[in-house]
């Protein structure tokens, strides 16, 4: 995935915005989603009715019914288009199964009837997720919208009247002798002739299915888009790649003003230059004679005055000049001016009851921040009951991090499920367990207290400062490797994570 090459503008949007792109992409790559859709639906419109010629209707609900099958490569296309890559229909039909195998039985069984399909495909398509998994990222995923079931049933609704409509155009369309047929008439006669009424009815229905397919697969894989900028913050990414861009074309400018400077001054002619030079004469003196110099400057008049206020003035304005002072205000004046004024004693005991009160204020003040801090063990006390503890247990730590990190559904035998997922090639899988295995173990057995919203940084932080340094270095690689894989989408070699699983024994299971 190429962030550089995508076709669309990603900013944030709201989720009826972003279907709205998806129709957007729809009708601008039509042609193709459309043929990918036919290459499937229609040959399994065609054998339905091999099967089923004595009951048609059976043949529209198998066509119904394996819809998700058709809806596989139009969102290929979709993922391919967005990021600038061609893909036609040549290249469709030699990669066809392998595009529609993926976890193809789940979605026409079980996940057949989910109104979030449009949505839930790709995160098993093009993510390659399944099982727990997929119901953690689905689950993280869905926070961020919530129409996928809407474009399901507002579909099924336009899918319907679209159907009609071709009906209705249909019995506009067939002649009768006194002119055109009533459509209550028309349908009379479909009415008697089932077999035709039943042809008719599958064509039509064919037709609208394979006309709102695209825009149906494109809403869903666009609300699935923009939940992912949402969560992960492609707008962001992209401007700083854009501004990388701009500054590496800009990289030249210094060396380019340079060589302007140095051709400037060979331009310059050479007598001017040392005319330039011979105009200056700086003047010598000792100490002596520049202290003398600076304090005769600084004496002159240019340099501003100084003057002795001894009495109250309101600040910016002028002594002859009259203010239009409310009543009030004079007075407090005179208060102060007449306080101001009185013998050092009153002005001893007046500062004395100002802090007397001060005193008093922040007595009350800090008795209020007790109170609040320690009110759940004060009201313990006070009424004979141990105050409840506000530690929370161990196991109620695991969602830390994200919930994408599910301690609670770690295997009991983690060695060996790592090397169960080495062996068949999961390495992803493998590195995600040796993680959350690491911090399932400093939370249980190290005795560890980590915040619900620490993050990576917050957790090497932690156990720098409580584990010992070799275990806290391992700790540091593991999270290494754990970010290039969470958030770069860099896959680990297998051999990092055979170097790792040695050491991860030693530190989070030997204990």
């Amino acid at each position: 995935m190429n962030l550089d090459h995508i076709q669309a503008r990603i900013r944030p949007r709201s989720e009826w915005e972003a279907i709205d792109l998806g129709f957007v992409f729809a009708r601008e790559w039509f042609w193709p989603l459309w043929r990918a859709w036919v290459m499937l639906a229609l040959p399994v419109f065609m054998i339905a009715h091999v099967f089923f010629w004595q009951n048609i209707w059976l043949a529209a609900v198998v066509l119904w019914w394996f819809k998700p099958l058709y809806e596989q490569p139009l969102l290929f296309i979709l993922s391919r288009r967005l990021f600038n890559e061609q893909v036609d229909d040549s290249y469709l039909r030699r990669h066809l199964w392998s595009i529609v195998r993926p976890q193809l039985w789940a979605n026409l069984s079980w996940r057949r009837f989910s109104l979030h399909r449009s949505f839930d495909n790709p995160v098993a398509m093009l993510e390659g997720l399944s099982g727990e998994h997929r119901k953690q990222r689905l689950k993280l995923l869905r926070r961020q919208q919530h129409l996928s079931g809407w474009l399901t049933l507002f579909g099924i609704h336009i899918e319907t009247l679209f159907n009609l409509s071709l009906i209705a155009f249909v019995s506009m369309l067939t002649p009768d002798t006194s002119g055109m047929l009533e459509l209550s008439d028309f349908f009379d006669v479909l009415s008697e002739n089932y077999q035709v009424a039943s042809w008719l009815g599958n064509v039509a229905y064919f037709l609208s299915l394979s006309v709102l397919a695209p825009f149906y697969v494109a809403g869903g894989f666009s609300l699935y888009l923009y939940s992912r900028v949402k969560l992960e913050g492609w707008e962001i990414e992209i401007a700083f790649r854009q501004m990388r861009q701009r500054l590496q074309k800009n990289r030249a400018m210094p060396l380019l003003f340079f060589i302007s400077a140095l051709l400037a001054g060979g331009l310059l002619p050479a007598d001017r230059v040392w005319a330039q030079a011979d105009a200056v004469h700086p003047v010598e003196l000792d100490a002596t004679d520049a202290r003398q110099l600076i304090k005769e400057v600084l004496q002159q008049k240019d340099f501003g005055e100084s003057h002795l206020v001894t009495r109250y003035r309101i600040g910016g304005i002028d002594d002859n000049e009259s203010v239009d002072a409310p009543d009030w205000l004079r007075s407090l004046i005179e208060w102060l001016i007449n306080a101001s004024a009185d013998d050092a004693s009153a002005q001893a005991a007046t500062a004395a009851r100002i802090l007397e009160v001060a005193l008093w204020l922040g007595v009350l003040l800090l008795i209020l921040v007790v109170w609040k801090k320690f009110s759940p063990q004060l009201r313990g006390l006070l009424s004979g009951r141990s105050a409840p503890s506000e530690k929370k247990p161990a196991q109620a730590q695991a969602t830390l991090l994200s919930e994408q990190l599910a301690l609670d559904s770690l295997p009991a035998d983690i060695t060996a499920e790592v090397q169960r997922s080495i062996a068949a090639g999961q390495l992803r899988q493998a590195l995600s367990l040796l993680y959350r295995g690491s911090l399932q173990a400093l939370i249980e057995q190290g005795g560890m207290e980590i915040p619900r919203a620490a993050t990576e940084a917050d957790c090497v932080a932690l156990v720098a400062r409580k584990r010992p340094q070799e275990e806290a270095q391992f700790f540091v690689l593991l999270t290494r490797h754990w970010l290039k894989q969470a958030y770069g989408h860099v896959e680990p070699a297998r051999e990092d994570i055979e170097q790792l699983l040695q050491p991860w024994q030693q530190y989070f299971v030997a204990r």
